[in-house]
């Protein structure tokens, strides 16, 4: 065992010191949808060791469809930009122009966006009458400011 004072002597091994400041570019509805606004709101800073290659941003949650998922509304949403994303992982998707936080499911013909709420209903898309649906980018941290 090491004593206080050796413990204190160590030096720091897991303290962070570079940070990349990422900008907040607006809402994303954790509900029914709602318009995407890609204005920057402001910025946040982030340990670098957060990001692993890719372009990084911020989404404010607004709602409460994903609540289960431990997202609440006015979370902040660290967003890898990517345009696919494995099933069952929780993505930003543009949906005719509205941007939606759900949980994707993708088969040969479909594509499931599923709440983290039992009060929500799945939305379920069938790729030949498929409205313009694109996927912004996977959910990589949720943090909540205090």
């Amino acid at each position: 065992f090491k004593t206080i004072q050796e413990v204190r002597e160590e030096p720091a091994q897991y303290i962070c010191t570079e940070f990349s400041r990422l900008p907040i570019i607006g809402s994303i509805s954790c509900g029914d949808g709602v318009i995407a606004y890609e204005e920057i709101k402001g910025y946040e800073e982030v340990p670098s060791s957060w990001l692993n290659g890719g372009e990084y941003f911020f989404l404010e949650a607004r709602g409460d469809s994903m609540i289960n998922a431990h997202i609440t509304d006015g979370a902040l949403l660290l967003i890898r930009r990517q345009n696919d994303v494995d099933n069952g992982e929780i993505a930003a998707v543009l949906i005719d122009g509205e941007a939606v936080l759900k949980r994707v499911y993708k088969t040969e013909d479909t594509i499931i966006l599923q709440s983290e709420n039992p009060m929500y209903k799945p939305i379920i898309l069938k790729r030949n009458d498929m409205k313009d649906v694109r996927i912004i980018g996977k959910l990589k941290k949720v943090i909540l400011n205090f």
